[in-house]
């Protein structure tokens, strides 16, 4: 798929008579902006490429960066997974199951064991987040939701086991 970029590079020409303008000036070096200023008038054209000229870099993008956003805040939401099944595991040895808050994870745990619980508890969840990774390119808000998700799963899962497990 093509990349769609916009670069602007002014090419100026100053026309005491803008009529007399044929509006025909030459786009130099593969820029695709032309500024025109007269002295009453100033006109401006942006081509929008779907591919960036030859040596042109194209940098960073509003798209690009909230791709690459998303894709940082769901590869932390998946390491916290990780961690959380690392942490829950170790405390279901040391305190049993007991200590797992959810009661829906508790029962599974007390049906099949702790540790195949939490493997399909967990690759559960980061399959889920890896879908929501997918939709948040297409759902704007659904970002921000994984932030705050990401924060609230930090503050009460990955810190309360940390503090259990350091006593």
């Amino acid at each position: 798929m093509a990349r769609s970029w916009v670069r602007e590079t002014p090419i100026l020409s100053v026309d005491n008579d803008f009529r007399e303008a044929k509006g025909r000036f030459p786009l130099i070096g593969g820029c695709n902006s032309m500024i025109l200023l007269s002295r009453t008038y100033m006109a401006s054209t942006t081509l929008s490429l779907p591919y960036p000229p030859q040596g042109v870099a194209v940098t960073g993008t509003t798209k690009t960066r909230r791709v690459e956003e998303i894709v940082v805040v769901s590869a932390i939401l998946c390491l916290f997974q990780v961690l959380d099944g690392i942490f829950t595991g170790i405390g279901m040895a040391r305190f049993g199951t007991e200590a797992e808050g959810n009661l829906l994870l508790r029962a599974l745990m007390d049906q099949i064991g702790y540790v195949p619980a939490l493997i399909i508890a967990k690759s559960a969840v980061i399959g889920i987040v890896i879908t929501l990774c997918k939709l948040s390119s297409q759902i704007s808000w659904l970002l921000w939701a994984m932030r705050g998700v990401t924060a609230v799963y930090f503050l009460c899962a990955i810190l309360p086991w940390s503090y259990l497990l350091l006593l």
